[in-house]
């Protein structure tokens, strides 16, 4: 049911961001359509990804487009953006690299907040003596359209920068001269070796981080500490493996194209990793908290930390899906558009699902039942389970498992047994008619006696001859009985049932069963001597 409800939900929200029509930009409530730029230059991430495409193409008159020629005269753009295109290639091939997708801007304004001009937005970096150089792109109209390129500043700073021949090339064999997808086939290889280099040093250093940890907190006797570090050895190193794997690329000089071709796996792949940490990390710590709480019959608490760890783990894979579709270059503003929208089609279509989630939230913040406790909902008797964000699971009697929604668990009437520390227990002994008082008197000392003697059974007890039944002398007794459990309580009813037998039949009587007297009338004359005209009365009992 809930997976079919978030199914027709999507459905309804892409249908509703198809449908929503561009958003054009307003000045003083007057629409402005802008032109589409054909090389995709509206936005920075286009404008770099347009960039890539023109430097694997291998024609260098693809690049100008994206270069801002206007401090040359115009008749020399063909030809100096030949040379300052192959000269840009060559120098973030050697010693640069592009900033990641997620860094990239995919508005037409560009990055906000910044530090740099409206008009200017970073798309690379240089490796320079003094640190690192930020290579940017301007703003400006071509042909009435404003359009992102390659700065003047950014193309001047890469003509003025020295480098060297790439590593990769001076240590590539003389028979990898090929070219695949416009990179030298020893690129390649060389993407390779680093990603094999930099999952080997990362698993060295994480083993040595592990084993340092692992030596440490034996020694303060933090076992719990180790049992969360502990699954974190192998998604720790894919994380680190990703920036090492970068890094390493920049330092051989694979080139640009390659580094791009790979980098949205790279950073999915980095996304992934971090996401495998905190899911296992959150599990782990959950773990132990929940032993903690076991070992100190805190019980409470235990279904507040399973609900806070559903949500950590929701938390945890929505960051880690948005942050891969930003990697991919997906744009989520329209998804986040229909979201305002789809409201409506959330309280039409998933109206009982969140009906049930707000009362699973209820359930933990008043907490009527938890994890362990016998109770009763609407008539239905069991152990409650587990606490979800949808449903609370029961096992009953019958030891079979029963799922209630949240929702109806709210609302519904529910009656805890679990904070029950004594049980009421109240019982009518009848005693045959023949008893005698001093035989009554035997045995309610005897009773009062066994229930002051019992430290089962609480203050304020009574057995008291009540009265006179159709049948038996009634001897009611009242108490409470000290147990936290139903079978417990049970075996102390026993035990006092017993005891009870025990004492009538010692003090010489015996309990009292359906009986009846039947006297029968004559309707002749009576006979004489007989001044009261009735027969013999004649006793006759069944039982």
């Amino acid at each position: 049911m809930l997976r079919g409800t978030i199914v027709r939900l999507l459905a309804c929200l892409v249908l509703l961001t198809a449908w929503a029509p561009p958003v054009a930009a307003q000045d003083d409530s007057v629409e402005v359509t802008t032109p589409a730029d054909p090389f995709g230059r509206d936005t920075p991430r286009g404008t770099v990804d347009g960039l890539i495409a023109a430097f694997a193409s291998g024609d260098r008159g693809d690049v100008i487009p994206y270069l801002d020629l206007s401090d040359l005269p115009p008749e020399r753009h063909r030809f100096e953006g030949r040379r300052i295109g192959d000269r840009l290639q060559t120098v973030l091939d050697a010693t640069g690299g592009i900033l990641p997708a997620f860094r990239l801007s995919d508005e037409p304004q560009g990055t906000t907040g910044d530090g740099l001009a409206p008009d200017l937005d970073r798309f690379a970096l240089l490796r320079a003596e003094d640190g690192p150089v930020d290579l940017t792109l301007i703003r400006s109209e071509v042909d009435g359209v404003p359009v992102w390129r390659v700065s003047p500043a950014a193309l001047a700073l890469v003509s003025a920068t020295e480098f060297r021949i790439p590593l990769y090339q001076r240590l590539a064999p003389d028979w990898l001269d090929g070219t695949l997808g416009g990179v030298p086939q020893a690129a390649w290889v060389a993407l390779a070796a680093t990603g094999f280099v930099a999952l080997a040093v990362a698993y060295v250093v994480v083993w040595l981080a592990m084993t340092v940890l692992r030596l440490t907190f034996r020694r303060l006797g933090w076992s719990g500490a180790w049992k969360v570090i502990r699954p974190l050895r192998v998604p720790l190193t894919l994380a680190m493996g990703a920036p090492m794997f970068t890094a390493l690329n920049l330092v051989t000089g694979v080139p640009i194209v390659a580094r791009a071709a790979v980098g949205p796996v790279v950073e999915t792949g980095s996304w992934l990793a971090l996401a495998w940490t905190g899911l296992r990390l959150v599990h782990a710590i959950g773990d132990e908290v929940l032993a903690s709480m076991t070992r100190r019959s805190r019980v409470g608490a235990i279904s507040v930390v399973s609900m806070a760890r559903r949500i950590a783990y929701a938390v945890v894979a929505v960051v880690a899906a948005l942050m891969i579709a930003s990697s991919f270059g997906l744009d989520l503003t329209g998804w986040f558009a229909a979201l305002g929208i789809g409201g409506i089609a959330v309280a039409l279509g998933a109206q009982k699902t969140i009906e049930h989630i707000v009362g699973g939230l209820s359930l933990i913040a008043d907490q009527p039942v938890r994890v362990g406790d016998f109770c009763s909902v609407g008539g239905l008797m069991g152990t409650v389970e587990d606490i979800g964000l949808r449903s609370t699971r029961l096992r009953t009697l019958d030891n079979t498992l029963l799922t209630i929604p949240n929702g109806d668990m709210a609302a519904a009437r529910i009656e805890n047994f679990a904070g029950r520390r004594r049980f009421n227990w109240t019982t009518i002994l009848g005693l045959r008619y023949e008893t005698t008082p001093d035989q009554m008197r035997a045995v309610l000392w005897r009773l009062e006696q066994l229930l002051a003697g019992d430290e089962r059974v609480d203050e304020g007890f009574r057995a008291r001859f009540v009265g006179f039944g159709p049948s038996s002398l009634d001897i009611e007794i009242f108490a409470y009985l000290l147990a936290d459990s139903q079978p417990a309580q049970l075996a102390v009813r026993q035990d006092l049932n017993l005891a009870i037998m025990d004492i009538v039949g010692e003090c010489g009587t015996g309990f009292a069963f359906p009986s009846q007297t039947v006297y029968l009338a004559r309707d002749d004359k009576p006979a004489a001597g007989d001044e009261a005209g009735f027969g013999a009365p004649v006793r006759d009992a069944a039982e």
